[in-house]
Protein backbone atom coordinates (compact mmCIF):
# COMPACT_ATOMS: atom_id res chain seq x y z
CA UNK A 1 0.00 0.00 0.00
CA UNK A 2 1.55 3.33 -0.85
CA UNK A 3 0.86 6.89 0.99
CA UNK A 4 0.02 10.07 -0.58
CA UNK A 5 2.80 12.76 0.63
CA UNK A 6 1.90 16.40 0.16
CA UNK A 7 4.96 18.30 1.23
CA UNK A 8 6.82 21.78 -0.48
CA UNK A 9 10.40 21.30 -1.31
CA UNK A 10 13.17 24.01 -2.17
CA UNK A 11 13.77 23.91 -6.02
CA UNK A 12 17.44 22.20 -5.45
CA UNK A 13 15.90 19.43 -3.21
CA UNK A 14 13.28 18.47 -6.11
CA UNK A 15 15.57 18.85 -8.68
CA UNK A 16 17.59 16.53 -6.76
CA UNK A 17 14.69 13.78 -6.30
CA UNK A 18 14.08 14.02 -9.73
CA UNK A 19 17.81 13.71 -11.09
CA UNK A 20 17.80 10.77 -7.57
CA UNK A 21 15.00 9.14 -9.74
CA UNK A 22 15.81 9.39 -13.09
CA UNK A 23 19.50 8.20 -12.28
CA UNK A 24 17.97 4.78 -10.40
CA UNK A 25 14.89 4.97 -13.00
CA UNK A 26 12.41 4.98 -10.86
CA UNK A 27 9.45 7.13 -10.10
CA UNK A 28 9.77 10.07 -7.61
CA UNK A 29 7.66 7.86 -4.82
CA UNK A 30 9.83 5.36 -5.12
CA UNK A 31 13.24 7.02 -5.05
CA UNK A 32 11.84 8.94 -1.70
CA UNK A 33 10.62 5.65 -0.61
CA UNK A 34 14.49 4.17 -1.23
CA UNK A 35 16.37 7.61 0.08
CA UNK A 36 14.07 6.75 3.71
CA UNK A 37 14.42 3.29 4.30
CA UNK A 38 17.54 2.41 2.87
CA UNK A 39 19.50 5.21 4.14
CA UNK A 40 20.16 6.25 7.91
CA UNK A 41 18.26 9.86 9.19
CA UNK A 42 20.18 12.52 8.80
CA UNK A 43 21.01 15.52 10.78
CA UNK A 44 17.07 17.88 10.58
CA UNK A 45 17.43 20.90 11.69
CA UNK A 46 14.46 22.05 14.04
CA UNK A 47 13.23 24.28 11.12
CA UNK A 48 14.53 24.56 7.48
CA UNK A 49 16.48 27.74 6.59
CA UNK A 50 15.51 27.30 2.48
CA UNK A 51 12.65 28.27 1.01
CA UNK A 52 10.62 25.76 -0.29
CA UNK A 53 8.04 26.84 -3.45
CA UNK A 54 7.71 23.61 -5.11
CA UNK A 55 4.58 21.86 -4.11
CA UNK A 56 4.66 17.98 -4.41
CA UNK A 57 2.16 15.10 -3.89
CA UNK A 58 4.31 11.68 -3.86
CA UNK A 59 3.03 8.64 -3.07
CA UNK A 60 5.72 7.02 -0.73
CA UNK A 61 5.82 2.94 0.59
CA UNK A 62 4.17 2.08 4.27
CA UNK A 63 7.48 1.75 5.56
CA UNK A 64 8.91 5.02 4.25
CA UNK A 65 5.70 6.18 5.78
CA UNK A 66 6.42 4.97 8.64
CA UNK A 67 10.45 5.98 8.88
CA UNK A 68 9.23 9.30 7.94
CA UNK A 69 6.78 9.73 10.77
CA UNK A 70 9.32 8.53 12.94
CA UNK A 71 11.80 10.83 12.49
CA UNK A 72 9.59 14.03 12.01
CA UNK A 73 8.24 12.90 15.62
CA UNK A 74 11.81 12.70 17.08
CA UNK A 75 12.83 15.91 15.21
CA UNK A 76 9.76 17.70 15.86
CA UNK A 77 10.15 18.82 12.64
CA UNK A 78 7.56 18.99 9.76
CA UNK A 79 7.53 16.78 6.92
CA UNK A 80 8.79 18.62 4.31
CA UNK A 81 11.92 19.41 6.31
CA UNK A 82 12.59 16.22 6.97
CA UNK A 83 12.60 15.05 2.90
CA UNK A 84 14.66 18.32 2.45
CA UNK A 85 17.46 17.19 5.04
CA UNK A 86 16.93 13.61 3.09
CA UNK A 87 17.70 14.74 -0.17
CA UNK A 88 20.06 17.08 0.82
CA UNK A 89 22.79 14.44 1.23
CA UNK A 90 24.41 13.18 -2.39
CA UNK A 91 23.37 9.58 -3.32
CA UNK A 92 25.42 7.74 -6.28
Amino acid sequence: MTHKLLIKLSSVAASQLTALSKRFKMSQGEALSWVLVETAPPVVPKRGKTTRETSMDILISDQAQAVLTRVVATNESSESVVVEAYLGREYR
